[in-house]
């Protein structure tokens, strides 16, 4: 996925009520990051470092789509290890208690770890079909997504 071009198309015309905010080329982990409108953002305190998926932000939504065209909203948040209550604490949140789908990954090199997954659409192979995809998708959010929004 070209995520500069998806990224172009959809901060030209953003997803209603979200800030489409910068994104990652495929080379560098890939996607287009974003945030609820509505939402004050949770920004890391200065000694923890910036991190290129999440900026200085704690938590993000990231559009991810796989080489198979499947595209996906993951809820992107900083992880410092298993011990870590406030990630564990929005993976309840987002699974547990919202009902997003449980996220697959291990968390990455750049220290973050997915929270949940929300499955936009599939064989979305161009720029242009995954953003007209993930607009319908988030207008309004399906209610586990809304629901996580909310606790935020």
């Amino acid at each position: 996925m070209n995520y500069e071009q998806l990224f172009n198309d959809l901060a030209s015309n953003p997803p209603n009520g979200w800030r489409v905010l910068h994104y990652l080329s495929i080379h560098d982990g890939g996607g287009v990051y974003l945030w609820p409108s509505d939402k004050t953002m949770s920004v890391e305190p200065q000694q923890k470092g910036h991190d290129s998926m999440l900026c200085d932000y704690s938590i993000l939504f990231e559009i991810h789509v796989t080489r198979i065209g499947t595209a996906r909203i993951l809820g992107r948040a900083r992880f410092y290890g298993p011990t870590d209550k406030r990630w564990a604490d929005w993976y309840k949140k987002a699974v547990i208690e919202c009902g997003a789908e449980k996220p697959k990954d291990k968390g990455s090199s750049c220290k973050t770890k997915s929270v949940g997954k929300w499955t936009v659409g599939k064989r979305l192979t161009t720029p242009a079909l995954a953003a007209s995809a993930i607009r319908k998708f988030l207008l309004p959010p399906p209610p586990s997504l809304a629901c996580l929004i909310a606790k935020l």
